[in-house]
């Protein structure tokens, strides 16, 4: 029978690294899901030949799971194998290898779902990991230690930490293509040190570091097929999109505006929302930012995708779809279409205060107050008179999310309240 996953392997290992798993981001979900189990299999058999690979593997399968599915038992398992890499490694290189994965996972569930204290754990762990013995090795926590700097740096919010990051990632980066690190990992790194240059370019209407993260992220369009690094290349049209965007709403030029949403649409081109359901959500959220709002059905379809996960992404989309139900209700001139709105999220809220429900993770609170104020927004101009928006609670949305990782329900928050 045919077999999709090993095929893709045995064609990727003639151009890559074996180590290398770029090969994954061909495979949708539910076939990454399904090697990822193969892999813990395999990595669990008292016949295994190197239980040590086998189990870093498995954790890197599982990571990358969660990262296009949302899942948070995936990132466990991606937890329990890295355990195990540890647990069987011979030496203290490899000891170091499994310990690197784990600060990987912290990595991974911060993105996911914000709390700082997941970063300070990582930075502990990357503090206790002694003097990597292979310049391999030294590059990975190079990589790990620059990821890391790049979210305490957007975190702290102090140019200061910023530009230490970015000099960070810089290092790392001249390091592992040095040593010929795997280009999954490599381009990792490359997006995230671009977001951090766009977000700094923004904060600070630095034009030097806006063009540098224009031309990083040209490069990495360039250079990632659509045939073999899609979601790569979906990822660095998107970025760009967004960074044109912003700039185009700093200067009000309609024509940059244009064609901003032209590349978050040729990145949806790239792949479908099954093959990455948090890519395709955080498509859908950056194509609301620049004023091109989703329809409800693309918005609730999405959101059928990612549940019952829970992520900062989820909450984001949830967020988009309950303004667009408001927006509609306030078209249609539907004052009880928006308390009936209201009256469901004061239930939701209400119910987990009272124990009735789960209690939500910090960015589901944060996201319904948002909604919330939307509802408000709405009614008030319908009524044609000042909204009644849940100022207080919207002040402490926006401490919250900054807190916790959430900087784009902050923004959205924030935008209510100027």
């Amino acid at each position: 029978m045919f077999d999709f996953g090993r095929d893709l392997r045995r064609l990727f290992s003639r151009r890559r690294p074996a180590e290398d798993l770029g090969w994954v981001e061909l495979l949708p979900v539910a076939a990454l899901e399904l090697e990822a189990k193969r892999a813990s299999v395999d990595a669990g058999r008292v016949s295994a030949a190197q239980p040590h690979e086998a189990a870093l593997k498995s954790a890197a399968l599982w990571r990358e799971h969660a990262r296009r599915r949302g899942r948070l038992d995936s990132l466990e398992r991606a937890d329990a194998a890295a355990a195990d890499a540890v647990l069987n490694a011979g030496d203290g290189g490899r000891r170091i290898a499994g310990r690197m994965s784990a600060i990987a996972n912290l990595i991974a569930r911060f993105d996911l779902v914000g709390g700082p204290e997941g970063l300070a754990a990582a930075g502990r762990m990357l503090e206790d990991l002694g003097d990597p013995p292979t310049d391999v090795l030294k590059a990975e926590a190079a990589v790990l230690h620059a990821r890391l700097a790049l979210r305490l740096g957007l975190l702290l919010a102090m140019p200061t930490a910023r530009q230490d990051s970015l000099a960070l990632a810089d290092a790392a980066l001249s390091a592992a293509e040095v040593v010929g690190l795997p280009t999954a990992m490599l381009d990792d790194l490359r997006l995230e040190r671009a977001g951090a240059l766009l977000e700094a370019g923004l904060a600070d209407r630095d034009s030097r570091l806006l063009d540098q993260a224009g031309r990083l992220l040209r490069e990495m369009v360039e250079a990632s097929s659509a045939e073999a690094r899609p979601l790569t290349r979906a990822r660095a049209l998107a970025l760009c999109g967004v960074g044109l965007g912003a700039l185009a709403r700093m200067a009000g030029d309609a024509a940059a505006r244009t064609q901003a949403v032209a590349m978050v649409e040729a990145a949806t081109d790239l792949f479908t929302a099954d093959h990455s359901p948090l890519d395709w959500a955080a498509l859908l959220v950056a194509r609301g930012d620049l004023e091109q709002p989703p329809s409800l059905a693309h918005l609730r379809a999405v959101e059928r995708l990612l549940a019952p996960d829970a992520s900062i992404l989820a909450a984001a989309l949830r967020e988009r779809r309950l303004e667009q139900e408001a927006l509609a209700a306030e078209k249609a001139g539907d004052l009880g279409a928006l308390s009936k709105i209201e009256a469901s999220l004061r239930r939701r809220l209400g119910a987990r205060a009272a124990g009735v429900a789960e209690p939500p993770h910090a960015f589901d609170w944060i996201a319904d107050q948002i909604a919330l104020g939307h509802v408000a927004a709405a009614r008030g101009r319908l009524l044609g008179r000042p909204a009644a928006l849940p100022r207080l609670a919207l002040a402490e949305a926006v401490a919250l999310a900054k807190e916790e990782g959430a900087f784009a329900l902050a923004a959205r928050a924030e935008a209510l309240l100027t």
